[in-house]
C-alpha cells in the first residue's frame, strides 16, 4: 500500500513538473498564429493587466483622471494578481504569463484531487495527465487568458464541495466552494455556465454524501449566491463582460443561423486540437445516460458531474455568434475526466455492448431531459445577459443541438461496440489499444508544440521594447495597441477603442504620439476628426502577430 502511494505521488509529481515546464517554456515568445482566429494572444493579456501596470508605475489605475479603465471593470481579480506580480517581479509580459502558468499547473493538481474523490486513483492520474499535456491547455495557459484562471477556480469549487461531503465541517467546505465560484466569476462572468454543475453536485450530495446537505442549507447557499449576482448585476460593470468581450456575442436568431452556429461549434479549432478527448468524452456522455436511466442518481458521481459541466458549457457556447477557441477551455476539465473514465472502462471489465443505446425510450428520455435542462439554462442566461428575437428559434436550437450530441455520441459508442467488442478482445489487445490512444493523444500535442517551439518568434516583446527606445520618456501615447504595446515601457499610454476614451481623445488627453492599428484606431479617428492623417507625421511600423501598428507624431 505504501509503495502504491509512493508511486502515485511520484507519477503526480512528474505530471505536475511536466505541466509547469511545458507551460513555462519560452515565456516571452509569441503565440502560434493558428492557435485562434483572432489576435487575442497579443492583445488580451496587455489589455487585462494595463491597469495593474499603471498602478505599479504611477500609483493609480489610469494615467489621467478623465481616462476610462476597461480592464479593471472587466476583471478586478486579474488586475489585483497582476499588480502583485508586477510589484515583486517587475513589469513585463513574462510576469503576467508566469501567473497563468502557475494557475494552469494548479488546475492539473485540482483536477487530480477532484477525480480521486469522485472516480478513484486511476481516473485521477489519467485525467491530470490529459489536462497537463493537452495542446490547447498548454498553449492557452502559456499566454495568460482569463479562462485559465476561471477553470482553476471552478475545479477548486467542485473539489471543495465534494470534500465537504465527508468532512466534519461540511458547511465550511461548501462556503469555500461558493467563494471559489465567485472568484472565478470575478475573473470572467463566463463562469456562470458552471452553475448547473453545482446544482447537480448538491443533489448528488443529498443522495450519496455522509454529511448530506439539507434543503435549508441549499436554499441558504443559493440565496447568498443570488445576492452576489444581484450586487454584480446592478453595481459592478464586470457583468457586461460576458457580451462585452465577445464583440457583442448573442444567440443566433433564426433556425438557419442556429444550425450554422452548431456547425461552427463542431468545426471549432479547439475540438480539432482535442479530437481524442472529444471522441472519448462523447462516449462518456453516453455511458452517463445509460447509467442515469438505469438508476437516476446511481450513475457514478464522476460521470454525472463531468457530463453536467460539459453539457452546461457546450450548449450555450454552440448558440453564440462568437465562438473563440479560448471559450472552449471551459469544456476541457470535464472532457479530461470523461475521457479517462471511458478509456479505463474499456481497459477494465465494463461492457459497451449493452442494447440500451438501441431502445427508442432512451432517445426520447434523452431529448426530454436535455431539452428541459438546456431550455432552463439558456432562457436564464438570455434573460440577464443576451438578446434573442424569437423563443421558437431558441427551442429549435436546443432540439437540433441535443440531437447532434446524441447522434455523434451514438456513432462513437457504436465504433467502440462493433470494432472493439470486449467479449472478443483479450486484455493484452485492450492494453495495446489503450497505449495507442495515449500515444495518439501525445502526438496531437507534441507535433504542433514542436512546430511552435522549434522556431519561436518574439515580435510582441521586440515591439514593446523598441517602442520604449523610439520615444522620449515624457511622451503621451494614444491608441488601442497602447494597452499592450506599451507594457514594457514607462510611457504614459491611453488605450483607445470604440466605447472607451473615444470622445474627442486628442483634445482630452493631448497626446504626443498615436499608435494606429488598422481597422480599429483609424476608424475612431476618422469618426472624430475626418482626415486625421493630415495632423500627423508617420514615424514607424511595428508588425506584431497578425497586427500592423503604425506610430505617428502629432504636428
Amino acid at each position: 500500500m505504501k509503495n502504491f502511494q509512493k508511486n502515485e505521488l511520484l507519477l503526480l509529481g512528474l505530471i505536475l513538473v511536466a505541466a509547469f515546464l511545458l507551460r513555462g517554456w519560452q515565456l516571452e515568445a509569441d503565440a502560434p498564429l493558428d492557435l485562434t482566429f483572432s489576435n487575442s494572444p497579443v492583445t488580451d493579456p496587455g489589455l487585462r493587466s494595463f491597469d495593474a501596470r499603471n498602478l505599479a508605475l504611477f500609483g493609480r489605475l489610469t494615467t489621467f483622471e478623465s481616462e476610462e479603465s476597461p480592464s479593471y471593470m472587466m476583471s478586478p481579480t486579474f488586475t489585483f494578481l497582476s499588480f502583485l506580480s508586477f510589484s515583486f517581479l517587475g513589469i513585463g509580459y513574462a510576469q503576467i504569463r508566469i501567473l497563468s502558468v502557475v494557475f494552469g499547473t494548479l488546475s492539473v493538481l485540482f483536477l487530480f484531487l477532484l477525480a480521486k474523490q469522485v472516480s478513484g486513483k486511476n481516473v485521477a492520474l489519467l485525467s491530470s495527465f490529459f489536462l497537463a499535456f493537452s495542446y490547447s491547455a498548454v498553449m492557452f495557459d502559456k499566454f495568460a487568458f482569463l479562462e485559465t484562471f476561471v477553470i482553476s477556480f471552478l475545479i477548486l469549487s467542485l473539489l471543495l464541495w465534494v470534500k465537504g461531503n465527508n468532512s466534519r465541517l461540511p458547511l465550511l467546505f461548501r462556503l469555500g466552494s461558493l467563494l471559489s465560484f465567485i472568484l472565478a466569476f470575478l475573473f470572467k462572468p463566463l463562469a456562470i455556465l458552471f452553475l448547473p454543475t453545482l446544482v447537480v453536485a448538491f443533489f448528488l450530495s443529498r443522495r450519496l454524501a455522509k454529511n448530506k446537505p439539507s434543503y435549508l442549507e441549499g436554499i441558504s447557499l443559493a440565496s447568498l449566491l443570488l445576492l452576489f449576482l444581484a450586487f454584480a448585476y446592478f453595481l459592478l460593470p464586470i457583468f457586461f463582460d460576458l457580451s462585452g468581450t465577445t464583440v457583442g456575442a448573442r444567440f443566433f436568431a433564426t433556425p438557419l443561423e442556429l444550425v450554422r452556429g452548431i456547425a461552427l461549434f463542431f468545426a471549432n479549432s479547439f475540438l480539432a486540437q482535442s479530437i481524442v478527448l472529444a471522441f472519448l468524452s462523447l462516449v462518456g456522455i453516453m455511458i452517463t445516460f445509460r447509467d442515469f436511466l438505469h438508476d437516476w442518481f446511481g450513475a457514478r458521481p464522476g460521470l454525472l458531474l463531468a457530463s453536467a459541466w460539459l453539457l452546461s458549457s457546450a450548449i450555450p457556447l454552440a448558440g453564440l455568434s462568437y465562438q473563440p477557441p479560448r471559450f472552449f477551455l471551459m469544456m476541457l476539465p470535464p472532457m479530461c475526466l470523461l475521457a479517462s473514465i471511458t478509456l479505463l472502462r474499456f481497459l477494465g471489465t465494463e461492457v459497451f455492448s449493452e442494447s440500451v443505446f438501441l431502445k427508442k425510450r432512451v432517445f426520447a428520455l434523452f431529448i426530454i431531459w436535455l431539452g428541459i435542462f438546456s431550455l432552463a439554462l439558456s432562457i436564464w442566461i438570455n434573460k440577464f445577459f443576451l438578446q434573442i428575437e424569437e423563443l421558437s428559434a431558441l427551442i429549435f436550437f436546443i432540439a437540433v443541438f441535443a440531437g447532434a450530441i446524441f447522434f455523434i455520441g451514438l456513432i462513437a459508442s457504436f465504433v467502440l461496440h462493433f470494432l472493439f467488442p470486449k467479449v472478443l478482445i483479450g486484455i493484452s489487445t485492450r492494453k495495446a489499444i489503450f497505449l495507442a490512444v495515449i500515444l495518439l493523444f501525445l502526438a496531437s500535442t507534441a507535433l504542433p508544440f514542436y512546430a511552435w517551439a522549434s522556431s519561436p518568434t518574439f515580435s510582441l516583446i521586440g515591439a514593446t521594447r523598441s517602442l520604449s527606445q523610439d520615444l522620449p520618456s515624457d511622451s503621451i501615447v494614444l491608441g488601442f495597441s497602447g494597452s499592450w504595446l506599451c507594457m514594457e515601457t514607462s510611457l504614459k499610454c491611453i488605450p483607445l477603442f470604440k466605447g472607451f476614451n473615444d470622445e474627442s481623445p486628442l483634445e482630452k488627453f493631448e497626446p504626443t504620439h498615436l499608435l494606429v492599428t488598422k481597422g480599429i484606431d483609424d476608424l475612431v479617428f476618422e469618426e472624430n476628426y475626418g482626415q486625421w492623417q493630415e495632423r500627423t507625421v508617420f514615424v514607424k511600423t511595428y508588425i506584431v502577430g497578425k497586427d500592423r501598428v503604425e506610430l505617428y507624431t502629432l504636428k
